[in-house]
């Protein structure tokens, strides 16, 4: 459910007040010439090749548009938003920008982004029946597109199948619940199948990985009016407890992201929680039988899947330069480039079309059954939630910092839960 607000308060109002700044009626500074368009991205291998094979010199040749890509930060999407802020404070406005789902709402609150309903319904090549509606209620806030989703992700559990049948475990039932994914554990460490039963990343058991096994249980980080921090809820604890008795027994870890995904990898876990995005490059490393399921959810619960992945949207009010930006989007999130996309990174098609053309994607899950729990996991999408205001990091670190402090034995879950909630209540004034 899509949940309006007054804005995200600190950085939409320091996003409009350099809107106003930079785009003054007939001063728009634009990013670049009147056939280049400029495209913001995360410094990730996987999507800029994705781009790139999509943007290619036949696109060129086709339409007339160059396209330039500005690699920014790491493979997070915090880069591309500090990169949006900076040059829009600058008087800068950017093109085009390959953001993720969580930030987009910041720039619509904002009334930042431009909104894409004029060309969407002008635009007769453009046929909405191709893209899945509940992805593309993604970049829809109160009724208005502000941006297009791009690939999708969900968090997954990868698990050793090997790993499963040395522990008298069944491969082809992978646990479901919290209850399963206690025994499997358990099961996988007392017969010394793998020295770990479950890893899982440090800094998703703070944030992306909360969210999901906090909204699947009936919780969620703020309360629906968005008046008061709710994730320190019986739910938010619960959940906490559930990993800190994981590692007090040691059936469990929390572990940095790339020593995650070394342990299971080598061998040394027979279970790991991460982005389905993950499976792209998780083929090329293992060579035991690896499978993939949707991420375990609290007992009694209903799943809820946070909407990983990425958005573009644009900021420039000048009509004939958004009509080639439009063209540009066009191409990525049509059959060629979500094709493009989805071989390249292990994200979930957002256009029908590509995903069941035999010309496209058809077949891609029977090649790649790695994915499928993304697939599978489309009907029970949730928003990716973003707090108010401009500490987004700030907020993160403190709720990461406190739930591994609690999962490590050096604080009571509810302790470090209330701990956080008071520093994120701070944060959002």
């Amino acid at each position: 459910m899509l949940i309006t607000r007054p804005g995200r308060r600190v950085f939409a109002t320091l996003l409009l007040t350099a809107a106003l700044t930079a785009c003054t009626p007939g001063t728009e500074r634009v990013a670049s010439s009147a056939r280049e368009v400029e495209i913001i991205l995360p410094n990730f291998p996987q999507l800029i090749t994705s781009v790139e094979r999509t943007l290619d010199r036949g696109f060129t040749d086709r339409t007339g548009i160059k396209v330039r890509l500005i690699k920014v930060g790491d493979t997070s999407y915090t880069g591309v938003d500090q990169r949006v802020q900076n040059d829009l404070i600058a008087g800068r406005v950017p093109d085009l920008v390959i953001t993720g789902l969580n930030s987009l709402r910041t720039y619509a609150d904002a009334k930042r982004a431009t909104p894409l309903d004029p060309l969407i319904s002008g635009d007769r090549s453009f046929d909405l029946a191709d893209f899945y509606p509940r992805l593309l209620d993604l970049g829809r806030f109160d009724g208005t597109v502000y941006g297009i989703p791009y690939g999708v992700s969900t968090y997954t559990l990868y698990y050793n199948a090997d790993v499963f049948r040395k522990a008298g475990l069944d491969p082809d039932e992978p646990p479901r619940t919290f209850s399963e994914l206690r025994e499997a554990a358990a099961a996988i460490k007392s017969s010394r199948s793998a020295p770990n039963g479950v890893v899982i990343r440090s800094d998703h058991i703070g944030s992306y990985g909360f969210q999901n096994f906090l909204g699947s249980g009936g919780g969620g980080f703020m309360n629906p009016e968005e008046t008061q921090v709710a994730f320190n809820s019986s739910a938010g604890a619960s959940i906490v407890t559930f990993w800190a008795d994981l590692r007090r027994r040691g059936h469990g870890r929390t572990l940095p992201n790339q020593q995650a995904g070394d342990a299971f990898t080598r061998g040394d876990a027979g279970m790991v929680l991460q982005s389905s995005s993950y499976s792209a490059t998780l083929r090329a490393q293992v060579t035991f039988d690896v499978r993939s399921a949707p991420f375990p959810i609290p007992d009694g619960g209903t799943r809820r899947a946070v909407a990983g992945g990425a958005a573009i949207a644009t900021f420039t009010a000048d009509r004939a330069r958004l009509q080639d930006q439009w063209t540009v989007i066009k191409e990525l999130v049509g059959p060629r480039g979500v094709t493009n996309l989805v071989n390249a990174s292990g994200f979930a098609p957002i256009n029908k079309k590509a995903a069941t053309d035999p010309r496209y994607l058809g077949g891609y899950l029977e090649r790649n059954p790695l994915a499928k729990p993304a697939w599978d996991q489309m009907a029970h999408l949730v928003p990716w939630y973003q707090f108010p205001g401009t500490h987004n990091v700030e907020i993160a670190k403190s709720m990461t910092d406190q739930i591994n402090g609690a999962i490590a034995g050096d604080r009571t879950p509810r302790a470090a839960l209330d701990e956080a909630a008071a520093t994120v209540s701070e944060l959002i004034k």
